[in-house]
């Protein structure tokens, strides 16, 4: 078993906004930690002590994290490792795959603050402050090299971004999505978001994480501001 203990257990379902002081009240540890509802709908967090190397994931009951009424989850599902310092998502034996940010992991993902992993049909978001920084940071870059977007750029961003004002942890809206509210064929959003992409370094990236880091540094950097939504 890995060094990880569950840091905090909600006995009963609670409000949305007890679960986000528990985790806040995570996040001024200073530690990594993961949170997901149980089989219940009661919030689960697990903190990432610093001792520890290996979480295990699956239906069984000696996983770390116990996915029992998830039949869609393999008895020994995933790991989560710690790899030059940082959390890594390991799948390589689970039968239906694990997911990061609607990407399916082949052997060993890289995570960052926010990143959302599926199970089955459990999301567990993996939240870290400490790999934030590297993200402010190309924000911070980007306002300096800023080139003016058109109004229609403007309103397939916008678009791409409403999902996480209201919930960070959640996915940008798809093709398909800010097609129908920008009132633009697929293939018009896909060749927008394709610049955008280029312009900040992301065209390399698989499909799901290019679209959530897009996202997600178009709000830090301050491209968008609440009154915009």
């Amino acid at each position: 078993m890995a060094a990880a203990d569950t840091w905090h257990v909600q006995t009963e379902p609670t409000s949305d906004a007890v679960d986000l002081k528990a985790r806040i009240e995570a996040e001024r540890t200073g530690q990594a930690f993961v949170y997901y509802k149980d089989g219940d709908a009661r919030q689960q967090i697990l903190l990432l002590e610093p001792e520890a190397e290996r979480v295990a994931i699956g239906r069984r009951s000696d996983q770390d994290i116990v996915l029992d009424w998830d039949k869609q989850v393999s008895r020994a599902h995933a790991l989560l490792e710690k790899l030059g310092g940082d959390w890594t998502l390991v799948d390589e034996i689970s039968q239906n795959g694990s997911y990061v940010n609607g990407d399916r992991v082949v052997k060993r993902h890289r995570l960052e603050h926010k990143d959302v992993m599926c199970f089955g049909t459990t999301r567990i978001t993996f939240q870290d402050r400490t790999s934030t920084e590297q993200i402010d940071s190309t924000a911070r870059a980007d306002d300096e090299t800023w080139a003016p977007m058109t109004a229609r750029d403007r309103d397939v961003l916008r678009a791409l971004c409403r999902p996480l004002v209201d919930d960070s942890s959640a996915l940008p809206a798809s093709n398909e999505e800010i097609a129908a509210e920008v009132a633009l064929s697929v293939d018009s959003v896909k060749a927008r978001l394709r610049t955008h992409y280029e312009r900040h370094g992301f065209a390399d990236l698989r499909q799901g994480e290019k679209r959530t880091r897009l996202a997600r540094l178009l709000l830090a950097n301050g491209t968008f501001k609440p009154h915009d939504f």
